[in-house]
């Protein structure tokens, strides 16, 4: 039961954190529910991980969009894409080793590259036409629901 409540406070925990800068803390739900302490399977680990995201993510985009820091024109394409992709990729069958192996490489390849410095030289990406915005919101949102 102990455990039960340390999940649920670092789930609000996260859901604080990430959602005050624009995130959903998808990774960081992985992350926390891969931990043998709490003993979850990834058949559980995946959609719940994915429904704390959406909701967050929801709430946040609610939020920016009635402060006018969102316009529908910019981001209809991300969501029209990355919500139905996000689903399949949370409902994906892998093997449990193969699930976790992917996890742990890519929590360690996100850790490393946000230690990596940006300088003022580094041009930022952006998405400027609706079929890029497609092709990103489906990438992003079908790898980030394994």
């Amino acid at each position: 039961m102990m455990e039960l409540y340390i999940l649920i406070g670092a789930f609000f925990f996260i859901a604080l954190i990430y959602s005050s800068v624009g995130f959903g803390g998808g990774s960081s739900y992985l992350a926390l529910m891969a931990q043998p302490f709490f003993s979850l399977m990834p058949d559980t680990i995946r959609p719940t991980a994915l429904l704390c995201n959406v909701v967050v993510v929801t709430g946040g985009t609610i939020i920016f969009y009635r402060q006018g820091k969102l316009l529908w024109k910019d981001i209809w394409p991300f969501i029209v894409m990355s919500v139905p992709m996000a689903f399949v990729g949370g409902f994906w069958k892998l093997q449990d080793d193969t699930f976790f192996i992917i996890l742990g490489f890519t929590l360690l390849v996100v850790s490393i590259l946000l230690w990596i410095q940006q300088d003022e030289k580094t041009v930022s990406v952006r998405f400027d036409s609706t079929a890029s915005q497609l092709v990103v919101g489906v990438a992003s949102a079908f790898f980030r629901g394994w």
